[in-house]
């Protein structure tokens, strides 16, 4: 009897790898609070836009839902071009939901239209060549590539990587990325010459389709300093990305419970109760519920 190809190639040292680290992400996704919440809002405010407008809802993602690297400027122009105001936010917010949890949106036929895909975490290792001040991947570009999300645009295996790193790229806990810039014309190269600082680090907060923080570290930088500036870097991803929050961690069994009494018809003291269980604490409860369910309509 002819052996089953899947199970051969599902016992391959690489895929099982690949698995694993598919697996592990899955899992930080579901414990992750923020991600439950966004996606939570994203889903129904597109359901919201897609009953109104629903050409211009299946146009975009029929091109844009997949965030490739030759796309972006089209993806632009596409989002100037639309005239209602809630449905441009809306898609805008889709795209930096994308970026930031690596996580995209499939328009289905039926309710509900929209159904969550996770991407794998991604390439790993990359190398970016600099031309008229624009970062190009350095290897060359197969026919089809322009349809490749944008870590697999630049990624390569031909770059060394530095030891430390190499076995925190492998699996995929960082990223190595080398940029070559002979004439030195890129923006990049501004910002290094006006902001590098040999003793120090420079925290850089670039505001894009979301926040990004990226930190320039300095030839001279100890691990007292590293350690010292722990808590910046916290203030900053707290300011920037609601992470990090003092306080009672949130309950994220408790928020999907809240999503599921919201579905339903009902007054809100009804839910509340339901909400608090054996609990007496029944107004704390609505009041969670009446400022998740505010969070949902803005």
């Amino acid at each position: 009897m002819p052996s089953d190809w899947r199970k051969h190639l599902q016992r391959h040292p690489r895929v099982k790898a690949l698995e694993g680290i598919r697996s592990r992400r899955h899992h930080e996704l579901r414990r992750d609070p923020m991600f439950a919440l966004k996606t939570g809002v994203l889903k129904r405010r597109l359901e919201r836009c897609y009953s109104q407008n629903p050409k211009t809802v299946r146009e975009f993602f029929r091109r844009f839902s997949w965030p490739v690297a030759a796309k972006l400027r089209e993806r632009r122009r596409f989002l100037q071009k639309i005239e209602n105001r809630e449905l441009r936010r809306t898609l805008r917010q889709y795209a930096k939901y994308a970026s930031r949890f690596r996580v995209i949106f499939v328009l289905r036929k039926n309710t509900p239209h929209f159904e969550t895909l996770e991407l794998m975490p991604g390439e790993s290792k990359f190398r970016m060549r600099v031309a008229d001040g624009q970062l190009l991947p350095f290897e060359k570009r197969w026919e089809g590539d322009d349809e490749q999300s944008i870590d697999v645009s630049f990624a390569t295996e031909h770059v060394d990587v530095p030891l430390p790193l190499a076995e925190a790229t492998k699996q995929r806990k960082a990223k190595f990325v080398r940029i070559d810039d002979g004439d030195g014309s890129s923006c990049l190269s501004i910002l290094e010459q006006v902001t590098y600082f040999p003793e120090g680090l420079t925290f850089i907060l670039h505001n894009a389709e979301q926040p990004y923080l990226m930190c320039l570290i300095g030839e001279k930088v100890s691990t007292a300093l590293w350690r010292e500036l722990g808590k910046t870097v916290s203030a900053m991803l707290r300011e920037n990305f609601g992470r990090g929050t003092a306080g009672r961690p949130t309950d994220l069994s408790k928020l999907r419970k809240v999503e599921k009494l919201l579905k339903k018809p009902g007054p809100l003291k009804e839910k509340a109760f339901q909400l608090a269980g054996k609990a007496q604490n029944t107004a704390t409860h609505q009041s969670y519920i009446s400022r998740y369910r505010k969070k949902m309509r803005e």
